[in-house]
């Protein structure tokens, strides 16, 4: 599908997300295109970390197709950018619990999971699915989040990884999201379930747990300060409240507007069972 020109003002950026972290915690994908189409710029953050090895990068962009807006509403949406680096996230179904995507994604990473800004020396291709357990939720205006299985074969010149893990994929468009205010972001799953919880400094909390049958809202969320090993809880709309640990299994960041966003791939122990993923703060 090529891109529908659409109208769009100086502010407004679109961006898709994959990200799949095995339960065992040996190994992960996640990548994330920006597109900012009236400056005809864009970034790419993209990381794998595969048993003990990491490889990041975090890339400003040239879009291919300035002033070009993805039709980020439709159905069916592609986001693509080919240069340098080859990002490609393709998906079905927006309003439906059938929502897929396919993810194909070839750069130049460092081996680390903290990259600089740039492009490194080491070639690493990912291609993976996507297959949801439910419809997609708007957790706020312009954003969509929906948790899955994701599977991925990922090649680096150590060789190539196939594996099937829980995951998630997201898209967000309008302006331009701003990172002033402080946030902590958690998103953890396992095979049938997934339990989103966000934290915004001076705003409402919010997320949602898809419980393996249908998805009920987030309304608060509690959660220590960044560690090793931090506690948290939620409670749901219905009045249920889930508590738990979040234990550091590896931290990552990427540079953002001057500064570096730490995030950290995590195990949660939790009262509905153990569940994987990442817990994301920015200190604002």
């Amino acid at each position: 599908m090529t891109p529908t020109p659409i109208p769009v003002s100086p502010t407004y950026s679109e961006s898709a997300a994959l990200v799949g972290v095995s339960t065992d915690l040996s190994r992960e994908i996640s990548v994330r295109l920006a597109r900012f189409p009236a400056a005809g710029a864009g970034t790419l953050w993209a990381s794998a970390h595969l048993g003990g090895r990491s490889y990041a990068i975090s890339d400003r962009i040239t879009l291919s197709s300035p002033h070009v807006a993805t039709p980020v509403n439709s159905e069916s949406a592609l986001y693509e950018e080919r240069g340098v680096s080859h990002i490609r996230l393709d998906r079905h179904d927006l309003s439906a619990p059938q929502f897929g995507g396919t993810l194909t994604a070839a750069a130049n990473m460092h081996r680390t999971g903290h990259p600089p800004a740039g492009a490194g020396e080491v070639p690493v291709g990912i291609e993976a699915s996507f297959r949801a357990f439910h419809a997609p939720v708007l957790t706020s205006p312009g954003r969509h989040e929906v948790f899955g299985l994701v599977e991925a074969v990922v090649t680096t010149p150590e060789g190539v990884s196939r594996f099937t893990a829980p995951g998630k994929w997201h898209e967000q468009s309008g302006d331009r999201p701003s990172f002033a205010p402080p946030f902590t972001y958690i998103a953890v799953s396992d095979e049938t379930r997934g339990l989103l919880a966000v934290s915004v400094e001076g705003e409402d909390d919010y997320g949602f747990l898809y419980d393996g049958a249908q998805v009920i809202r987030v309304i608060d969320v509690k959660v220590d300060p960044p560690g090793a090993e931090r506690a948290f809880a939620v409670t749901l709309e219905n009045g249920r409240r889930i508590a738990g640990r979040l234990k550091t299994a590896f931290e990552t960041s990427v540079p953002i507007e001057g500064k570096r966003r730490p995030g950290s791939t995590v195990r949660a122990e939790t009262d509905i069972g153990p569940l994987v993923g990442h817990a994301n703060d920015w200190s604002g």
